[in-house]
């Protein structure tokens, strides 16, 4: 399993999402939505090609996926719930020895490059 790093502009977008969660559908969903928001971190790292991961060739990020939350849900704990309908991405990549994810991403938004601070 290769190391996780996480770019601070993800962290900002996992915290945005996690409290845009909480004040829209309560404490338990934001808890539900982390639960899965780490399951999906977890996967990634695990196997980052895993199937479901996009490669981003054709925005011109070759060395760019995508993990959909949508296929973390079997894995993510259950404490709070299962998440039925995740609208969120990571857009990560891959090197020898890690991970980093650069970006979490709603399904809706339009894919911007890969944060140089990631690179």
């Amino acid at each position: 399993m290769r190391n996780l790093r996480i770019a601070s502009a993800a962290r900002v977008d996992i915290q945005r999402t996690l409290e845009w969660s909480e004040r829209q559908f309560g404490r338990q969903a934001r808890l539900r939505y982390q639960a899965l928001i780490e399951a999906a971190l977890h996967d990634v790292q695990k196997d980052p090609e895993r199937p479901g991961s996009l490669q981003q060739e054709a925005l011109g990020q070759p060395d760019v996926r995508i993990w959909h939350l949508k296929y973390s849900r079997r894995t993510a704990s259950k404490e709070y719930g299962t998440v039925s309908g995740p609208a969120h991405f990571f857009l990560y990549r891959v090197d020898n020895d890690y991970v980093m994810v650069g970006r979490l991403l709603h399904e809706r938004m339009a894919i911007p490059s890969f944060p140089d601070e990631a690179r």
